[in-house]
């Protein structure tokens, strides 16, 4: 009989070979992919197929099971229609665990190739790039993957524990570099790194762990675009534009991130970019936040305040969503909106933050709408801040 843990464990690790499923399935650029942020509300209540095909905008849903049972991988996968539950292609799949990265890419040509998708060259390779490796590697990475996409301070910090464990046993696997730099790259803001990380050190790990993931494998697209969002907070322009230009060799369609579109003054293409993703993820909180703070820097302020308060009706306990909704009210000269958004911000920030004492993006807000006092105090906050992070 298994234990609670071993069964905790498993779970973790069917989780992360989903999510490593969906990043595969990604990389075929005509097929409209839903994130599993999207997905995985599905996992415990299970609407009709054709339900969740009209919620998420798809045609079609690949199910699977999983199981680890000596030392052997067997995963079974389908796809089916949605408007009709009619199975329009089913596979077994039995590898040993060491070949276990290479079935989400086997998957993802399958489905492509049932769906008379012709994959570009440049597609076959990277479907087919993954290595064999260590089975203990292969899980502590797909744990940390689980961990790391709840974007909490905690989940990052359990997220970072298992790549590293991973890059321990194995210090050449790319893919736990990569995704070790990225959740550094998170802590280092939105509030989330803690008293004993700095906003410094944070970056400085981050940006070592993406250039290693780099060193050993070029064709990443992740680390790269992480890099150059770094690069472009630094006003890096040469830096970002070669990486990015790096990029393109591996991802040809790749058009960039939000913000480097933005800064490269390209705003409408950002926001088209960001649209695109929140199709492909439209129950996520972080798609739409990100889109509204890209439609706010592209001064589309109407757009900003309905994919806010998508976010907020997503997730209504996490504050980003409301000073961001604030800075568009702020520009629209709707000050008293703006105010309570900032109160309302600083109230949820309390929650997990319960010595909180200001809301520090809304420093300039309280200063435009006229509440000198209130801006003061964020500001003098601000200094509190920076000497308690080292910045």
């Amino acid at each position: 009989e298994p234990t609670r843990a071993a069964l905790d464990s498993l779970g973790r690790f069917v989780d992360g070979l989903h999510d490593e499923l969906i990043t595969q399935l990604a990389q075929v650029g005509s097929l409209k992919v839903i994130s599993r942020t999207s997905v995985m509300r599905y996992k415990k209540e299970k609407p009709p197929l054709r339900e969740i095909g009209r919620q998420l905008g798809v045609e079609g849903v690949v199910e699977g099971t999983v199981r680890n049972q000596g030392g052997r991988l067997h995963l079974t996968a389908q796809l089916i229609s949605v408007r009709d539950d009619r199975h329009i292609w089913a596979r077994s799949y039995d590898r040993d665990l060491r070949e276990a990265p290479l079935v989400p890419g086997e998957v993802a040509r399958a489905v492509a190739e049932e769906l008379h998708v012709n994959l570009k060259p440049q597609e076959r390779v990277l479907l087919g790039n993954a290595k064999q490796v260590d089975p203990a590697v292969y899980a502590a990475y797909l744990k940390g993957g689980y961990y790391a996409s709840k974007m909490t301070t905690d989940g990052l910090h359990k997220a970072i524990g298992y790549f590293r464990e991973a890059i321990d046993r194995d210090p050449g696997y790319a893919p736990a570099w990569a995704s070790m730099g990225w959740s550094y790259e998170l802590l280092s803001g939105y509030g989330l790194r803690t008293k004993d990380l700095s906003e410094k050190d944070a970056l400085l790990n981050a940006e070592a762990a993406l250039n290693r993931a780099l060193d050993l494998d070029p064709t990443l697209r992740r680390p790269r675009g992480v890099l150059i969002g770094i690069l472009l907070n630094r006003w890096d322009w040469q830096g970002a534009a070669r990486d990015f230009q790096r990029a393109r060799e591996f991802h040809p369609g790749w058009a960039g991130g939000p913000d480097y579109l933005i800064l490269s003054g390209h705003p409408d293409q950002a926001v088209a970019h960001m649209q695109n993703m929140v199709e492909r993820n439209p129950l996520s909180y972080g798609s739409n936040l990100v889109l509204g703070w890209t439609c706010f820097y592209a001064l589309r302020f109407e757009e900003s305040i309905f994919a806010l308060k998508k976010a907020v009706e997503l997730d209504p306990k996490i504050h980003h969503a409301h000073y961001e909704l604030a800075w568009n009210y702020a520009m629209m000269h709707r000050f008293d909106e703006a105010i309570s958004e900032c109160q309302l911000s600083l109230e949820l920030l309390r929650q997990t933050k319960p010595d909180a004492v200001t809301a520090p993006e809304c420093g300039w807000v309280y200063a435009v709408a006229g509440r000198r006092r209130e801006a003061l105090q964020i500001a003098k906050g601000l200094e509190k801040t920076a000497g308690l992070w080292g910045n």
